[in-house]
């Protein structure tokens, strides 16, 4: 690994340490309901860091390259601002429970079905270009803040049975389930069901994304068929796949799009009766099983019939939000990267859907937008620190539109082409990252079968990838998990920073036993985590 980091470009070598550094019924215009297809069926403290990231006990790198020398503070970063979630646990293992002695010791179980995919030693070259990039705002502002916001100081503490510092052990931590939610549409055949993902498909997804936002499947017009009688069964299939994969599901949508059978009933009372109906019984049935929930879609900005509400909005919502306080509760609509005149002021949306917890905002119009940073940054802005966090939940390009395949916006000219979808699937995944108030990031569409967003898909036809695939699976694996390795000081200590979320720790002992478990890196200040080890056993422990 430090030969190989060594001939990686952007590493720093520092006394010693290496550092790495449709068609259909549309929404918005755009999606479809597919009526009738979508459910069928070493002792020095030296430490080795890779993927955008990390420190040893003696030196820090920022993210995106950038260096900087002396010991790590322990301070950590500023606060998780507006928009950074513990992920499910994620305070089981913080901290450790000190040192200690012999006692009782709980297994540093895994926190999530995740598995943990260690990144290669060189980038994609759209994520170089990116990452490189001598754009004053992408250095100073968007690497800066994925510095500031997404990563954490960690001290991992190695004991050794007897309660004594691990002195000389090797040590591993690799970032298995990233904190922040990198999400995409679950992978669907040319003809099949999306709660058929192919087998090589899930996992290749499975590995990349750890939230999801499905299409079509969770809609009502795919459950409630026939008045009253609810058929979850692809909608279970669907969860159950996301679930041994790690991955969140947030529902799409509570009170939509409307079953055929729905218009044929007397009144809109008797429609607003039916919509509640249905939306108690979803959320009863899932409220312990999914955490992120989609209440509204398309009836603030835009108004998409299928999606109309007929129920009361704000009694509705404080309604359920009332009776599932724990739940992460949303409304989603058509709002833009450039978004003109700016989201919906914060207050309001508080006032509108009491207890809410993000704006879901489509970002897929124009259909082939080239949105800069900036831009990104300018709509967002108001709801850092808002108590609101963002989600971007239907992100598409639209590759040609009759013939046209130039980019819109005022950004950047140019045309869209392999290289360039990478290109920008990367800036817009870093640049959201980046920024305090997002909270979830989900690529809608990605293949193989046949989706509006031409430019979207990942997967394609006869096991093929895309040039985009490869782009953002670098990002997000090679880039954004921090794999940190070194051996332990004189005080059984490893320490680095590195992106939050669930780590894997791996302790080889001088005897040559390989533990493992797991401990959550938290948005905040720096916290130590101390695993007990012992000779023959294989699970990494926390003292008690």
């Amino acid at each position: 690994m430090t030969n190989e980091c060594l001939r990686r470009r952007g590493c720093l070598r520092w006394g010693g340490a290496v550092l790495a550094a449709a068609t259909g019924l549309t929404s918005c215009g755009s999606e479809s309901t597919i009526p009738g297809n979508a459910n069928t069926g070493s002792p020095t403290s030296g430490a080795t860091t890779t993927g955008d990231s990390s420190s040893t006990g003696q030196a820090t790198t920022s993210a995106g390259g950038t260096s900087g020398s002396g010991q790590a503070t322990g301070t950590g970063t500023t606060g998780a601002t507006g928009g950074m979630s513990t992920g499910t646990g994620g305070a089981t293992g913080t901290g450790g429970a000190g040192g200690g002695g012999p006692g009782s010791c709980t297994p540093a179980a895994p926190l999530s079905q995740k598995v943990a995919v260690r990144p290669q030693a060189a980038a994609h070259d759209s994520v170089n270009r990116f990452f490189d990039s001598t754009d004053p705002f992408i250095k100073n502002t968007v690497l800066a803040n994925i510095e500031k916001y997404r990563k954490s100081d960690a001290t991992v503490k190695v004991i050794t049975a007897d309660g004594k510092p691990a002195v000389g052990y090797k040590v591993t931590a690799l970032l298995a389930n990233p904190d922040f939610k990198w999400g995409a549409s679950p992978p669907r055949s040319a003809v099949g069901a999306e709660s058929a993902t192919p087998p090589e498909l899930e996992k290749l997804w499975g590995e990349m994304f750890n939230y999801s936002i499905p299409q079509y499947t969770t809609k009502w017009s795919n459950i409630e068929r026939v008045p009253g009688t609810y058929d979850y069964t692809p909608a279970d299939t669907l969860l159950g796949m996301m679930t041994r994969n790690g991955v969140l599901m947030e529902q799409h949508f509570v009170v939509g799009y409307h079953p055929d059978w729905l218009v044929t009933l007397a009144s809109d009372a008797d429609r607003a009766k039916a919509q509640e109906a249905f939306g108690l019984d979803v959320l009863n049935k899932y409220h312990d099983k999914i955490q992120y929930w989609q209440v509204f879609n398309e009836d603030y900005k835009t108004h998409i019939p299928l999606a109309h509400v007929y129920v009361d909005q704000t009694a509705f919502f404080k309604k359920v939000s009332t009776m599932y306080p724990n739940l992460k509760l949303g409304v989603n609509d058509c709002y833009e990267f450039a978004e003109a005149g700016g989201l919906p002021p914060p207050a309001t949306v508080k006032a509108m859907w009491p207890g809410i917890h993000f704006l879901g905002v489509h970002s897929h119009k124009p259909r082939r937008l080239w949105a800069s940073p900036q831009q990104i940054y300018q709509t967002y802005n108001s709801y850092i620190d808002s108590g609101v966090f963002l989600h971007i939940t239907e992100f598409g390009i639209i590759r040609e539109e009759n013939g046209d395949a130039s980019f819109q916006g005022t950004a950047k000219t140019g045309t869209w082409t392999d290289v360039t979808l990478a290109d920008y699937f990367v800036q817009t995944m870093a640049t959201c990252f980046s920024h305090p108030a997002v909270e979830a990031y989900n690529h809608f569409g990605v293949g193989p079968d046949v989706n509006r967003y031409t430019g979207n898909n990942l997967f394609l036809e006869g096991g093929a990838f895309s040039l985009s695939y490869h782009a953002i699976r670098s990002l997000l694996i090679d880039k954004f998990r921090t794999l940190a390795e070194g051996m332990t000081d004189a005080s059984g200590q490893l320490k680095y920073r590195g992106l939050q979320g669930e780590y894997e720790a791996t302790v080889v002992t001088p005897t040559g036993t390989t533990a493992k478990g797991r401990f959550y890196l938290k948005p905040g200040p720096g916290q130590e985590f101390t695993l007990r080890v012992t000779d023959g056993d294989q699970q990494l422990c926390l003292p008690q």
